[in-house]
């Protein structure tokens, strides 16, 4: 199992929405709070967390699942293993 932890804290002035991917779940995220998101998964990966003109993003690799918690207090918890999927990958193609 291959787990990974990001603390999210929000660094704007005021409130801002964190969204966590691919779920689209938004969360809010007062000035100076932290969530913390816990993923799990059976293949290695690394979470993302990107700034957007809407709020934050985070987002989970192919396979993981997440756990936020704020204070302690769980906000959200995704499905074991209902992650994102890879995309499959075509077969080779020939030029002829």
């Amino acid at each position: 199992m291959y787990e990974s932890v990001a603390r999210i804290r929000n660094p704007f002035p005021g409130p801002t929405t964190v969204f966590v991917e691919p779920w689209g779940v938004p969360l809010a995220l007062e000035r100076g709070e932290t969530i913390v998101f816990e993923f799990e998964a059976e293949t290695p990966g690394v979470p993302e967390a990107l700034r957007s003109e809407a709020g934050l993003v985070v987002v989970a690799w192919p396979g993981a699942s997440v756990r936020a918690t704020r204070d302690g207090a769980e906000v959200f918890l995704s499905d074991p293993g209902a992650g994102p999927t890879r995309p499959s990958t075509p077969p080779p193609s020939s030029a002829r």
